[in-house]
Formats: structure tokens, C-alpha cells, sequence
């Protein structure tokens, strides 16, 4: 463990224990991030995925900060910290801030690191949303010239924010065009000659365990199993992700949720809980009845559902780069961004991650091009 002291104001401390009152943050936290929760981070520990928190606490010992961070060495021979811990499987870096102080703390945790916490000048930070006050904050913190800040991608996401429509069926009139909704329609009806069609709820963690192989079986048995990137085709990224969602589970922090038709599951998600965001972790839909559009209507029905919660609020997506919004029925949008945060203007291992960053990223599109070619 490592301490670093800001004078009369915060005590920052990059440690692997996980702080019993994070809880308490999360409820005042500038922005969510399901993945700095206390059970989340229980769930990675028990996978075995190694983390760091970056934790920031008040004179009077409150927790105002906290940053979950891995150790990763892209590009070779530069060790830094970046976040989320698992980038594949992860949704958000963003650090929980207390929202009265979100710039003052984020300087603290930042001097912290600067000052001699972590390894390296740079922080590689992924899937970190670039509006709100955590970023406003960092951008703060680069007018100050504390950090400089390089960005690498950008996307936007698709989100539904409530205050979007009073009711879901609002939400889908303006969403969704009047030929497209009567279409919908047709699809549910050929399914439901089929058997009854119900959304099914598990949200414990024995509940979540059987609903996760039938998860896995489904999305095995479509495009992902036979390009052999399906999750339970990959033991160890399995294991780590029912770990987090048992975990989460526990305080009520994360769900499946089931479309079936009859006793057959034509449709699976994986959720997570931040207060009243719903972050969407994966899904799989049932391929040989993709006539009827089971994904669109799995998302239908999840806005239904979501509405009738009354803590809701905002359900985030969770897509990445590759995702089209367009291609999804939420029409609000998020914009992020994967980054490289420098902790000083002039650092040398900043310029070599974003460069790093860079050629990774142009390679990648080059294997993809040469693939479909």
C-alpha cells in the first residue's frame, strides 16, 4: 500500500483492499461506475483479476474518491495503470467523485499518482464518458495544465433516459416509426402462437447462476460460438464475469433477464446496477428464429420493464466503437471515449501510450480489412 498526503484537505492511498464504505459514495457520486462498487470489485478478486483502488478520503475520513486500476504494459517495456480492469467485459473507467468536490478530489488522486503511487507518467483510461462532471473535471484539471489529455477513439452510445417519455409506450411511439412498430407487432404475435411470451427476472445469486449456463448456451450456439469468441468458449472471462454478477447480486446490484416463449429462452441480458443506472452487459438472442426479430423485441420488453421500476433512471448500453447507436431503439446518446490521461503536459510515456494506442488501433483495423477482403 501506498499513501500520498494533500495538506489539510484529502489523504490519497493506491491500495489492493477493498473499502467497506464505498457504498456510501456511490449514492453522491459525480457519475456512475458499476465496476468501482464494493461487490464488483469482491467478484473480480474472487476470479482472480488483480486490482489497485485509488482512494481519496476527507479530513474527517470520509471516502470522496475511489478509482479501481490495473496494471497493463502496452506498449512493450511501459508499466502503467489503466482502467477498466477488464477491457473486453468492462463498461466505464470513470473514478466515483463525490459531486460537491468532483475537480478537487480528482486533483488530489491524480497528484497521487503523479507523485510517486503508480508506475509510470500515463494512465490508460477506456470506455470513459466525455460529458458530465467527472469530465468536465478532468478537463478542468488540463486548462490548470495538471494533465494533458490525448484522446485515441471516440463513439457514441446509445442510452433511454426516462425523462426522454413519461411511459415506455411514449418512448417506443417516438422512437420507433409507425410501419416499424406494426411490424413488431406481426413478430410477437408469430411468437406468441408459439407459447406465451414473458420476460422472466432472476436477481439473486442462485437465481443468477443457472440463467448465466443458459446465457452461455445460447450465445454459444450462435455467430459467437462459431467464431470461437463466445464467452464460455473462454473459461477464464466467464468465471470472471459470473463472479462479478453473483457478487453484485447480493446487494441487489445486478440481474438477468430472460425472454421466453413458453418454456423455451429465446432471449438473455446481463445487468448491472450504479444507484438508478442500469448499465446493459451482454445479451444473446435464440439466431434460428431471427425472423421474428427476438433482440428487438427482448429490447422492447426490457423498456417496459424498466419503466415499471421506480428507481430507474437511465439505462447505458454499454456498447463500444464497433456498435452503430442507429442499429438500436434507444435514441439518446452518450459520447466516450478510451484516452490517455499524461499527469504532467510533458510526459514521455504519454506520447509512447498514445502512439502505442494508435498503431494498435490502426492494426486492428487492418486485420479486419484484410479478413473481409
Amino acid at each position: 500500500m501506498s499513501e500520498s498526503q494533500s495538506p489539510g484537505q484529502f489523504s490519497v492511498v493506491l491500495t489492493d483492499t477493498i473499502p467497506s464504505d464505498a457504498v456510501d459514495l456511490e449514492s453522491c457520486a459525480a457519475a456512475c461506475n458499476p465496476h468501482a462498487l464494493p461487490a464488483a470489485l469482491r467478484g473480480a478478486h474472487t476470479a482472480g483479476v488483480r486490482a489497485s483502488t485509488l482512494q481519496c478520503r476527507n479530513r474527517s475520513g470520509d471516502l470522496v474518491g475511489l478509482w479501481p486500476l490495473g496494471t497493463s504494459r502496452p506498449p512493450p517495456g511501459l508499466s502503467i495503470l489503466g482502467g477498466p480492469l477488464v477491457p473486453l467485459y468492462d463498461l466505464a473507467g470513470a473514478p466515483l467523485l463525490d459531486a460537491q468536490q468532483a475537480t478537487a478530489i480528482l486533483s488530489a488522486m491524480l497528484a497521487g499518482l503523479a507523485e510517486g503511487l503508480a508506475p509510470g507518467r500515463a494512465l490508460l483510461i477506456r470506455n470513459l464518458q466525455t460529458e458530465g462532471a467527472v469530465w468536465d473535471a478532468f478537463l478542468a484539471l488540463q486548462r490548470e495544465r495538471v494533465i494533458a489529455i490525448s484522446t485515441v477513439e471516440t463513439w457514441d452510445r446509445a442510452i433511454l433516459d426516462r425523462s426522454a417519455a413519461p411511459t415506455a409506450e411514449l418512448y417506443g411511439t417516438q422512437s420507433l416509426s409507425s410501419g416499424t412498430r406494426k411490424r413488431l407487432r406481426a413478430k410477437r404475435r408469430a411468437l406468441e402462437d408459439q407459447g406465451s411470451l414473458a420476460l422472466v427476472v432472476h436477481d439473486s445469486p442462485e437465481a443468477v447462476q443457472p440463467a448465466f449456463e443458459t446465457f452461455l448456451a445460447l450465445e454459444a450456439a450462435g455467430w459467437k460460438g462459431r467464431a470461437g469468441t463466445a464467452l464460455g468458449q473462454r473459461p477464464g472471462d466467464a468465471r470472471y464475469v459470473v463472479s462479478v454478477l453473483r457478487s453484485m447480486a447480493e446487494t441487489g446490484r445486478a440481474f438477468m433477464l430472460e425472454l421466453r416463449v413458453g418454456e423455451r429462452t429465446i432471449g438473455s441480458g446481463l445487468f448491472l446496477r450504479c444507484s438508478g443506472e442500469v448499465f446493459f452487459w451482454k445479451t444473446a438472442y435464440d439466431e434460428t428464429l431471427a425472423k421474428e426479430s427476438p433482440g428487438v423485441l427482448f429490447d422492447l420488453m426490457l423498456t417496459e420493464w424498466l419503466y415499471a421500476q421506480p428507481w430507474f433512471r437511465r439505462l447505458d448500453t454499454g456498447s463500444d466503437a464497433s456498435v452503430d447507436p442507429a442499429s438500436l431503439i434507444w435514441k439518446q446518446r452518450r459520447p466516450m471515449a478510451n484516452v490517455v490521461i499524461s499527469l504532467s503536459p510533458w510526459s514521455v510515456q504519454g506520447r509512447a501510450l498514445v502512439a502505442g494506442q494508435k498503431l494498435r488501433r490502426w492494426l486492428k483495423g487492418l486485420k479486419r480489412r484484410v479478413v473481409s477482403a
